[in-house]
């Protein structure tokens, strides 16, 4: 269906249907023409503005074969390619790749230019207290096994893209940021739907039906249809909550205030 002989590209389903546009024109306006205007990055090429990331088609449809995740495109993966259709469709995702599996000039088969060692997904997300625009950037997935340096390469790419869009960065974590940098993301009190102060990073609208919530708390798919809301009950979805504003676990957010705060830990608990 997106073809030229079609006269239709999947970017101009991401960025011209009336659905994904509900949501990108609640963000900043000249942000997400900075967003559009992004290229493709390549194996062996360096990151550099406007080329970090990429909403390449294959290689978003790989991104569960190559790192052989839930997003894998097999029979008893049925709830995760719901989401992994979210994220073609949506003109506010684009994936952070590292390390090519095979190198700039190598022998290729098929499909093996799209492959990578290690992924994030990046979406474009409006904060739902503040209103303000921000990239939120999913904890990342590997090839094989967890690595420090790819890590280190796919935080660098997430940080380079936040500064040339001009947004805030949010990534989960599993240590507190320290009191400068949560002074700086003011996150708001406690609401009826989590037991601590959590920011959430919303998405408005979408020609999917469908958006895929990651990391580590409440992980799984979304339906539009079923009027998933935000603590402020506006039928957005959020899909991307975290507590205290740095982490997306909630045992590993209360460890962290028992230890800096114990009489904050015990009253939330017992709100619970």
């Amino acid at each position: 269906a997106f073809s030229e002989e079609s006269g239709h590209s999947i970017d101009e389903v991401r960025f011209k249907n009336p659905m994904n546009l509900r949501h990108l024109t609640r963000l900043d306006a000249e942000v997400v023409k900075k967003w559009i205007a992004l290229e493709d990055l390549q194996p062996g090429e360096e990151v550099s503005a406007p080329k970090i990331g990429t909403r390449e088609f294959e290689t978003i449809f790989m991104m569960g074969e190559d790192a052989r995740t839930c997003m894998g495109i097999h029979p008893s993966n049925k709830r995760t390619v719901k989401g992994l259709l979210g994220y073609l469709l949506q003109g506010n995702m684009r994936l952070l790749c590292a390390k090519p599996i095979l190198a700039p000039g190598s022998e290729e088969g098929p499909g093996s230019k799209h492959k990578w060692g290690a992924r994030a997904v990046a979406r474009l997300l409006q904060r739902r207290d503040t209103g303000e625009t921000g990239l939120f950037v999913d904890r990342p997935y590997f090839e094989g096994q967890s690595n420090p340096e790819l890590i280190a390469e796919i935080e660098g790419q997430a940080k380079a893209l936040a500064e040339h869009l001009g947004v805030r960065l949010y990534q989960a974590s599993d240590k507190s940021p320290g009191a400068e940098v949560l002074k700086g993301l003011r996150a708001p009190g406690v609401a009826n739907q989590y037991p601590f102060p959590a920011i959430e990073l919303v998405e408005h609208s979408g020609l999917s039906p469908f958006a895929w919530r990651d990391g580590r708390y409440q992980v799984g798919l979304l339906f539009r249809s079923e009027g998933t809301q935000t603590a402020s009950g506006d039928g957005s979805i959020a899909v991307g909550v975290l507590f205290g504003g740095w982490s997306d676990c909630l045992s590993t957010y209360e460890k962290e205030l028992a230890s800096s705060d114990p009489a904050a830990a015990a009253a939330a608990t017992n709100m619970q």
